[in-house]
This record gives structure tokens, sequence and C-alpha cells, in this order.
């Protein structure tokens, strides 16, 4: 499990990796949409609608489905359809008093959580978490920082079976790897995956991994914040440079171990990957969680994941633009931002009529804090994308320019 820290003063904006995934369902994408038939079930017998699993709080042994008018569900998503869409996941109560109903997800979900060894001996080797995404396949998401270092590797599965698996690939830009199991089990389980768009602040949450060696331990709480720039220091790419990414923030306890599980929405379903925490340090390096953890989006993960799959190494946008952290005033008011001090020829930052002296503020309508704020933001965008940027000036007021986040042609 990696620690957040407080960002460097400077970095390359959009150097390394993380893109905006396709829709689950999508051809050729690692996670499936369908059903896992073991929720369905718990579902069923729970008298709760597809993709509903909530009770009501303090009742005795009472379920609530939304026929009943308790509650109220988003929409599919686009162009998807199945559990895995996110259709009819419940948002927020019509009448006050429910509570997840956790019991049953984890019982449902139980199966496609797995413990991942590395190393010869487990007492002595590294341990982190995944999830099962592809069972035909036998492939497993876990954070690239609990595989990077080691071979020997093994997953557990929650009856106790433990297989060989290889590194398919990995991103250390992302923290994201995947792993195949070299003779994986005709039973394996694999879980449905989330529309991490559709997360919204408050949202109860479960965390599912293997802390401290204690494999399928369930943690729950809920998401503090959406879009948190956050560097794992653990996993860094060729050129040194850490993992940056816009995150889930959540307060469920989260310790070393939990590194490279999932995390289920209240359906369910697969909303992000575990990935860091924030500590207040100490002399041993091995603090545990203070309410302040933080996962991948299942958005970007489908998409690198996929990638993964196929190519081994996943390519990313990238800015071209060397920035510092700095405060300037913009329209009357006073703004945080990223300071751009050096602009690569050629690049998209250079096309886009960026210059030293700019201050990067906001992207697309999200504010932009930041250096590692704005390379946060640059990996969530597919290769190609467009992205509008909120520019100060000399004349301190905020200009639009687009920049097409194209990928960096050499290595």
């Amino acid at each position: 499990m990696t620690e957040q820290r407080r960002p460097p003063a400077g970095g390359e904006a959009g150097r390394g990796p993380a893109p905006k995934p396709a829709r689950p369902g999508a051809p050729g994408g690692v996670w499936k949409a369908a059903a896992v038939s073991a929720l369905a079930a718990a579902l069923v017998a729970s008298g709760l609608t597809a993709g509903v699993v909530w009770r009501l709080a303090g009742a005795r042994g009472g379920t609530a489905s939304a026929a009943e008018g308790t509650l109220t569900t988003r929409q599919p998503a686009p162009g998807a359809g199945g559990l895995g869409s996110g259709k009819n996941t419940p948002e927020v109560p019509a009448a006050g008093g429910v509570a997840p109903a956790w019991d049953v997800v984890a019982a449902a979900v139980r199966p496609t959580v797995v413990a991942v060894l590395v190393g010869e001996e487990r007492m002595t080797g590294a341990e982190g978490s995944g999830v099962v995404v592809n069972a035909e396949e036998g492939h497993v998401v876990t954070n690239n920082h609990v595989v990077a270092d080691g071979g020997g590797i093994k997953v557990v599965l929650a009856d106790g079976r433990m297989f060989a698996a290889e590194v398919l690939g990995a991103d250390p830009g992302t923290d994201l790897a995947v792993l195949k199991l070299r003779d994986r089990p005709p039973d394996l389980s694999e879980a449905v995956l989330g529309d991490s768009d559709l997360v919204v602040v408050g949202e109860p949450v479960m965390a599912v991994g293997n802390p401290l060696g204690l494999d399928n331990t369930a943690t729950t709480g809920i998401v503090s914040a959406l879009n948190r720039p956050v560097e794992a220091s653990e996993s860094r790419d060729a050129s040194g440079a850490v993992a940056v990414t816009n995150a889930i923030q959540l307060d469920a306890a989260i310790n070393p171990g939990n590194s490279g599980g999932p995390l289920f929405n209240a359906a369910g379903e697969v909303v992000g990957v575990n990935t860091s925490i924030a500590t207040l340090g100490g002399s041993t390096g091995r603090s545990g969680s203070i309410g302040l953890a933080f996962a991948i989006p299942s958005n970007q993960v489908a998409d690198v994941a996929a990638q993964l799959v196929k190519n081994g190494a996943a390519a990313h946008p990238y800015l071209g633009a060397t920035t510092a952290d700095t405060v300037t005033e913009a329209d009357g008011a006073t703004r945080a931002g990223a300071g751009v001090r050096q602009v690569a020829p050629g690049s998209p930052a250079d096309a886009a009529g960026l210059v030293p002296g700019d201050v990067v503020v906001g992207i697309d309508g999200h504010p932009v804090t930041g250096s590692t704020s704005l390379t946060a933001w640059v990996r969530s965008y597919p290769p190609g994308a467009k992205a509008v940027l909120a520019v100060v000036r000399g004349d301190a007021k905020t200009h639009q320019v687009e920049a097409t986040l194209t990928v960096r042609d050499d290595p």
C-alpha cells in the first residue's frame, strides 16, 4: 500500500499514463457486463430487484425494493446493459433509513477477490490483493507496485486454492497490472464492473482485500471526495516519475495488503481499485489507516487493463508543459493553479499556444489546483482527446485554449 505524500513543487503535466476508458461491454474490453450469478441469486433470495442491495436500517429482517418506493435508481450507462452497466444502481433513498445490505454483497463478491503473494515464501514475501476480471482467461487486476519487484507470483482464491501467475502487462504510471493465472480453475468467478462516472460523494462503498495478510477482509465507508489528485510513491516509470491518478477518496479502513483490491458499491459492482493511503508518517514506515484512502476509478482501470491485455503496455496522452504549483490573480479573485515553466516544442501545449508564465487553473470546467492536479486530469483522458484549458495570463484574465492530448512520440 503506497502512501500519499505532498506533491513536489514541479513536474511535467501529462508525462505518463491514464485514459478515459470505454464503457463496459465495448469490443475487446477485459471486463464483462454480465451479472455475477451469485449476486443475482442473492438479490432474488433477498426480495430485491436486480442491482439493488439495500436494507432498511433497524427493520426486523425486512428488505426494501425499488417497487416499494424507498429507492431511486440511476440511468443505465449509454450503450451498455446488464448489471455491469450500472443499471438500477441505487443512488439516494427517496425516504430515509436505508442502509446497504453488506452481508449480501460480501457473500456474493467474495469469490472474485484474491490475495496476491510475491516471493517464494508466503511469510516473507510481499502481499497484496486483486480482483478477477475475466474468468475465461484467468485475468486478475492488481496494483503495479504489488508485483513490480518480484517473481514467484501466486494468486490465492477465497477458498484457499493457490495458483501460479505471471504478469501479462503492467503500467507504472497508473499503478495497474494484469496477471494471468497459469492453470486457471474452471469454476473461477469474475467481478462485475460498475461505471465510476456515476459514483457520488457520500455514496457507501466496501473494500475487500488482504490487509496485513488477513485475506478476504471487508471494510466499509463512504466516498469522501472525487477527482482527488494522488501520487502513488511506490509505483514509478522508467524515468522515475511516480503514478498520478484522479482518485476516488474514501474513508473505509485500507491498510498495507489492500493494494490492488476492489472497491465495491452497494450493488456489488467494482467502482475502483484501492491503491494508496494517506498517513501521518512514522519511524516504522508501516502506518495504518487514518480514514484517508484512495482508489483508481473503475473506468480508468477498464481502459488501462484492456490495453495491458492486448499490448502488454498502455498508451497515454501528455501535455508537454513543465509546471509548478503557484497562486495567481484572475478576474478579481485569487486562485491556485499550475504555473507553466517550460513548453516542449511540437507538444500539445505548444500547439495550444501555452507559453511560460501562463497559469492553468481549469480543464473542461474542472478546477486545476496545482501541478499534480493538472497531471492527474491529463492522464484521465484517452489519447487524441481534446481538452479546453482555462489559462490565466498577464492581463489577470482567464482565457480558454484547446489542446489535443496526443501520445508522446519518444518512449
